[in-house]
């Protein structure tokens, strides 16, 4: 992809995940509706727990508001 065409990609991305985010999101009905095919246990709960501090805690942070070490990188910044 020419380097000017990916840039305006980026920027209208940008600018359509930007409106999105000023709106505070609520999850879908049929997604909510969706049993947790995992039974809870103190081990898939300890599982869970390694699985979110090795991959999502860099940016969502150790309570998931999204103010991990690696969120400032990211865009938009709320």
């Amino acid at each position: 992809m020419p380097a000017p065409f990916r840039l305006f990609a980026i920027v209208c991305a940008s600018v359509v995940v930007s409106a999105f985010a000023a709106e505070e999101w609520k999850v879908p009905a049929e997604a909510a509706a969706v049993v947790n095919p995992v039974k809870i246990t103190d081990a898939a709960v300890a599982a869970g727990k390694k699985s979110y501090v090795q991959f999502c805690q860099m940016c969502h942070g150790a309570t998931g508001k999204g103010d991990g070490e690696a969120a400032a990188a990211l865009t938009p910044q709320r």
